[in-house]
């Protein structure tokens, strides 16, 4: 592997490690952002998989978190908090 490689690796791990990409540009001495984004941000299905784990995650919290109540004068369920959609 050459020194170029073993750089460009470790940018990579550090940014999928979830390093702040501001930490990662100034350990390679970007003068720009956008260099360390646009050479060593890489969308893996590893990232993509946790990304959507997460987001299954949060979505399946906040249904827990609705509160719903029977309406007194009309037998209505109505939603107290949370999204409208959620079912």
């Amino acid at each position: 592997m050459t020194v170029h490689g073993l750089r460009h690796s470790c940018a990579s791990l550090l940014i999928a490690y979830g390093v702040d990409i501001k930490v990662v540009q100034k350990i390679l001495g970007h003068a720009h952002i956008e260099t360390t984004i646009n050479n060593y941000t890489h969308v893996t299905t590893e990232t993509i998989e946790k990304t959507t784990d997460l987001l299954i995650n949060y979505l399946k919290e906040s249904k827990k978190k609705l509160w719903w109540s029977k309406s007194q004068n009309n037998k209505k369920t109505t939603l107290i908090k949370g999204w409208s959609e959620c079912k």
